[in-house]
């Protein structure tokens, strides 16, 4: 038996528009289960289904819960131990392959380009947005 267990938001989120005897049930129902592993109630099929689904969420946390208890991943220095050294003779200097010096790059620009301004920058794209991109209607029901 547990001692505690995880409760979402995202649960709570989904039972609290039920009503109110059956968000009783519903947790109660995840509250037996979570600490006890079992459930002992016959259930409404609404606190049956909402069970089922946080079920899947609460196994997978008892199996990472048990699976820390054994101490997760052992260090690398226990596993790995010394390191193999299967290089057995001297790699060779490396082959020169470039067979021709590449010539220098070509000078195609005349004349140095100003930078605008970060603040004009910010103008012209602020501009562009508001030209360019139409208002959106109105979401939902008039």
């Amino acid at each position: 038996m547990r001692t505690s267990f995880v409760f979402y938001g995202s649960w709570w989120e989904a039972i609290k528009n039920l009503q109110r005897d059956v968000q009783g049930d519903v947790l109660t129902a995840i509250i037996e289960y979570g600490l006890t592993g079992e459930t002992t109630e016959q259930l409404k099929p609404i606190a049956k289904a909402m069970l089922a689904m946080a079920k899947i969420q609460i196994d997978v946390n008892n199996q990472r819960f048990e699976n820390g208890k054994r101490g997760g991943r052992p260090n690398q220095t226990e596993t790995k131990g010394k390191p193999n050294n299967n290089q057995t003779e001297t790699k060779g200097k490396p082959n020169n392959n470039q067979t021709e010096t590449k010539g220098k790059p070509n000078n195609n620009q005349t004349e140095t380009k100003r930078k605008p301004k970060a603040n004009l920058m910010i103008m012209i794209m602020i501009m562009k947005m508001i030209l360019i991109i139409p208002p959106h209607p109105p979401r939902g029901r008039l």
